[in-house]
Protein backbone atom coordinates (compact mmCIF):
# COMPACT_ATOMS: atom_id res chain seq x y z
CA UNK A 1 0.00 0.00 0.00
CA UNK A 2 1.46 3.95 -0.30
CA UNK A 3 1.09 3.79 3.47
CA UNK A 4 3.56 0.96 3.74
CA UNK A 5 5.70 2.62 1.23
CA UNK A 6 5.82 5.74 2.94
CA UNK A 7 6.08 4.55 6.51
CA UNK A 8 10.20 3.93 5.65
CA UNK A 9 10.56 7.84 4.52
CA UNK A 10 7.97 9.82 7.22
CA UNK A 11 9.83 7.51 10.33
CA UNK A 12 13.00 9.18 8.70
CA UNK A 13 11.95 12.27 9.45
CA UNK A 14 11.82 12.10 12.62
CA UNK A 15 12.70 8.82 14.37
CA UNK A 16 11.68 9.90 17.84
CA UNK A 17 8.53 10.29 16.47
CA UNK A 18 5.88 6.94 17.34
CA UNK A 19 3.91 5.77 13.75
CA UNK A 20 1.72 3.52 13.02
CA UNK A 21 0.12 2.11 9.63
CA UNK A 22 -3.28 0.71 10.01
CA UNK A 23 -5.12 0.39 6.61
CA UNK A 24 -9.09 -0.70 6.82
CA UNK A 25 -10.32 -2.88 4.24
CA UNK A 26 -11.96 -0.61 1.60
CA UNK A 27 -14.65 -3.57 1.62
CA UNK A 28 -15.21 -3.23 4.66
CA UNK A 29 -14.15 -0.15 6.77
CA UNK A 30 -17.73 -0.39 8.97
CA UNK A 31 -15.28 -2.55 11.84
CA UNK A 32 -13.08 0.66 12.45
CA UNK A 33 -16.30 2.52 12.83
CA UNK A 34 -16.00 2.09 16.61
CA UNK A 35 -12.32 2.15 16.31
CA UNK A 36 -10.38 3.78 19.52
CA UNK A 37 -8.39 6.48 18.75
CA UNK A 38 -7.51 7.37 22.28
CA UNK A 39 -3.95 5.91 22.41
CA UNK A 40 -3.07 8.28 19.31
CA UNK A 41 -1.86 12.07 19.37
CA UNK A 42 -2.95 12.82 15.35
CA UNK A 43 -4.61 10.47 12.96
CA UNK A 44 -4.36 11.07 9.18
CA UNK A 45 -6.28 9.64 6.73
CA UNK A 46 -4.64 9.43 2.91
CA UNK A 47 -7.61 7.81 0.59
CA UNK A 48 -11.01 8.32 0.11
CA UNK A 49 -13.78 6.95 2.42
CA UNK A 50 -17.17 7.36 3.00
CA UNK A 51 -18.21 10.80 4.43
CA UNK A 52 -20.04 9.26 7.72
CA UNK A 53 -17.21 7.05 8.55
CA UNK A 54 -14.40 10.03 8.33
CA UNK A 55 -17.02 12.86 9.90
CA UNK A 56 -17.36 10.14 13.14
CA UNK A 57 -13.75 9.34 12.87
CA UNK A 58 -13.01 13.48 13.21
CA UNK A 59 -15.72 13.51 15.71
CA UNK A 60 -14.27 10.91 17.67
CA UNK A 61 -10.83 12.70 17.61
CA UNK A 62 -12.47 15.93 18.36
CA UNK A 63 -14.17 14.71 21.61
CA UNK A 64 -10.54 13.36 23.05
CA UNK A 65 -8.33 16.05 21.60
CA UNK A 66 -6.46 14.62 19.65
CA UNK A 67 -5.32 15.40 15.50
CA UNK A 68 -7.11 14.73 12.44
CA UNK A 69 -5.81 15.09 9.05
CA UNK A 70 -7.59 14.15 5.77
CA UNK A 71 -5.64 14.80 2.62
CA UNK A 72 -5.84 13.78 -1.08
CA UNK A 73 -5.59 13.96 -4.55
CA UNK A 74 -8.01 13.44 -7.51
CA UNK A 75 -6.28 14.08 -10.42
CA UNK A 76 -4.79 17.85 -10.90
CA UNK A 77 -6.82 19.08 -7.70
CA UNK A 78 -5.83 18.27 -4.11
CA UNK A 79 -7.23 18.91 -0.72
CA UNK A 80 -6.36 18.97 2.76
CA UNK A 81 -8.70 19.34 5.78
CA UNK A 82 -7.18 19.62 9.30
CA UNK A 83 -8.81 19.81 12.46
CA UNK A 84 -6.44 19.93 16.25
CA UNK A 85 -9.81 21.07 18.18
Amino acid sequence: TRADASYKYLKELNPKVHLTVEVPKKSNPCKYRDMSVSHYTCVVVLDNYEKDYLIKLNNACREKNIGFIYAGNLGLYGFTYVDFG
